[in-house]
């Protein structure tokens, strides 16, 4: 059985309720607290990066790397947090909030956690997501639906949860996600395995 360090993060997915469409997920890194005197879980905060595609599949997504995102302020996603694997250390590193232009920065609503985007990686964990490209459109428009009358279809409807799967196998394969090794009695399940038990909806 693979198991990290207890000098490890663990990764969530954010999946808030939509039961008529596919949900939004996202991917939370919370931060650490400064004290080596706690557990791994009880290291972690509440505030962290959000780490999603935002978009539809008519328009197609656009990358958000939220920082200073408080988990506790998302309402809609309070229950719903589902870990999936550990990032060690040795994969992350953290910028100070107060670094860089405040004025040129979008700020995100309070409601929704809040925060700030910035796209440009940090680390290694953040390269991983960067590179996996943030899906273009994937549904036809009507007046696109036909070409000479014959209808066209697209072969992969790509959305938020697709890049999340191709994030995590990226990860995966990198070995940079990891087992969850906090005591979870379904520790020894993978990434992706635990992937599949997420909500769809």
């Amino acid at each position: 059985m693979a198991t990290t360090s207890t000098a490890a993060r663990t990764l969530y997915v954010l999946v808030p309720p939509s039961p008529l469409f596919a949900a939004h997920w996202s991917l939370f890194l919370p931060d650490r607290h400064d004290s080596a005197q706690q557990s791994a879980q009880q290291a972690e905060t509440t505030n962290g990066r959000r780490i999603h595609v935002s978009g539809d599949r008519l328009n197609g997504f656009t990358l958000e790397i939220v920082r200073g995102y408080d988990v506790n302020k998302h309402q809609a996603v309070s229950s719903r947090q589902y870990s999936i694997g550990s990032i060690g250390e040795q994969h992350l590193r953290t910028q100070d909030s107060m670094q860089g232009e405040n004025a040129n920065r979008v700020w995100k609503d309070e409601d929704e956690g809040g925060g700030y985007i910035d796209n440009q990686p940090l680390d290694d964990f953040e390269q991983v997501c960067v590179g996996v490209k943030a899906p273009g459109p994937s549904l036809n428009r009507v007046s696109e639906c036909c070409v000479k009358g014959k209808p066209t279809y697209k072969t992969e409807t790509k959305d938020c949860q697709w890049w999340i799967w191709e994030v995590v196998k990226a990860l995966t394969r990198q070995g940079i996600l990891e087992f969850v090794s906090h005591g979870e009695e379904n520790a020894s399940t993978t990434p992706t395995q635990r992937l599949e038990a997420v909500p769809k909806h």
